[in-house]
């Protein structure tokens, strides 16, 4: 099954993000599913933007799981282009679904059913 992680602060271990999508993106590939984690380009807490072009995203395998690293704008703490950054996410995920499944890639959702098949 083809599973997609959709969530704005997907960061990589090595990048001292938050693991859980990372080890669960794993486990699931150990299941033999083919997994992708798809994350706002701009790295939380850190000056770091995966894309510096015009791209809409950048694919990069990362810790041994594959991240799809979406164009969002730099921001540093809590003020508006961090309010920006959020709200650009979502419409970057719309326009980022509707080019891989343009291009035949799919996704299953994962509902609460599905993860206790996986999880029992």
């Amino acid at each position: 099954m083809r599973v997609w992680i959709i969530n704005h602060y997907a960061i990589p271990p090595s990048m001292g993000g938050l693991v859980r999508h990372y080890y669960f993106s794993k486990f699931l590939r150990q299941m033999g599913h083919q997994v992708r984690i798809f994350t706002a380009s701009e790295i939380h807490n850190t000056n770091i933007n995966m894309i510096r072009d015009g791209s809409l995203y950048k694919e990069e395998e990362m810790d041994g799981v594959p991240y799809t690293f979406l164009k969002t704008r730099d921001y540093s703490g809590n003020g508006l282009s961090r309010i920006y950054n959020m709200l650009e996410f979502p419409v970057r995920i719309q326009q980022a679904v509707k080019h891989f499944a343009k291009n035949g890639e799919k996704s299953t959702p994962l509902h609460r059913q599905f993860l206790q098949q996986v999880l029992l």
